[in-house]
């Protein structure tokens, strides 16, 4: 059922809220021990789960969970030398360079998303990611992706205090003109890159039909958030309003440390944001100010 989807949804969200070092855990987990006679019983057991989402997230997703990590981020605990993207592809700069002068009208001609590499002269892990961030940028062109941009920040002295830029390189997606995630430094290889824009470019948010369907799936996310300390922050009702609005530029900015529902029910009602625990005796309800500074606060003071 749709409900069911929702629900796996939810779970593949969910595994990426833990660290990457935990890959290490689950690969020892999985290697099968000389002696062992269970292996093959367990991969059975293993199939019969995984093809109903709701018996995966039931019996599954506390393993998982406690086991795995982002798979951009495993993926960049790979070994030294060179990508494979850049290897195969000139550098055909195809980043587009900004200026201080061109920096804001530019996202603003891009509010689908850019990923702005921000770099300074001198610095050799800089130069080391130009080649890198040219064939990521090259492969997303021709893929139909989002603009990717570089930055010289030395010259561009009032867009690095706005955004605070202190090391280098940092490079910064940003969504609707504002920077919302951090491109991580163990990604800084041309595939790695594709996938980070790839992940930033998913909804922030398990969206619901209807109240009824949200509702639905509680007794079940509790059920698998048996164990983890972060909440479920759902956000019913208001329509298109300005609070939705608020809601979805949080989830932009605290993608990868909270999943974040919606039900947009048609009706004209208020938004309500609530955080569901594993107990309904752990749910909250947010009623501060509806702002993007103030929610992402309380958020924030709820996975602390």
């Amino acid at each position: 059922s749709a409900c069911r989807l929702k629900c796996f949804d939810i779970c593949q969200r969910w595994s990426s809220l833990l660290p990457a070092e935990a890959m290490a855990r689950k690969d020892a987990a999985a290697k099968p021990t000389p002696s062992s006679g269970k292996a093959s019983g367990k991969k059975e057991k293993k199939a019969k789960t995984g093809d109903d989402p709701l018996r995966l997230m039931k019996y599954a997703i506390g393993p998982v969970l406690l086991l795995s990590g982002l798979a951009f981020l495993v993926s960049s605990r790979g070994g030294g030398g060179a990508s494979k993207v850049a290897s195969t592809m000139p550098d055909l700069s195809g980043a587009t360079v900004l200026t201080e002068a061109t920096f804001d009208t530019f996202l603003a001609k891009h509010p689908e998303g850019v990923l702005v590499d921000f770099h300074i002269p001198g610095c050799s892990h800089c130069k080391k990611l130009k080649p890198e961030f040219n064939a990521a940028a090259v492969i997303l062109r021709a893929t139909g992706g989002p603009p990717l941009a570089s930055l010289d920040a030395e010259a561009a002295p009032s867009v690095s205090s706005r955004l605070n830029l202190t090391r280098y390189p940092t490079v910064l997606w940003f969504k609707d003109g504002e920077h919302v995630q951090e491109l991580p430094p163990q990604s800084r290889e041309g595939a790695k890159i594709v996938e980070f824009v790839r992940y930033v470019q998913e909804p922030p948010m398990v969206e619901f039909e209807t109240r009824a369907q949200l509702e639905e799936s509680v007794p079940e996310l509790r059920n698998a958030m048996t164990g983890l300390q972060r909440p479920v922050v759902a956000g019913v009702g208001g329509g298109d309003s300005a609070g939705r609005a608020i809601l979805r530029r949080v989830a932009e900015r605290m993608r990868g440390k909270v999943v974040f529902l919606s039900a947009a029910v048609s009706e004209d009602t208020e938004l309500v944001i609530r955080a569901y625990g594993h107990e309904e005796a752990a749910d909250r309800v947010y009623d501060g100010e509806m702002t993007v500074p103030s929610l992402q606060d309380w958020i924030q003071q709820l996975i602390s």
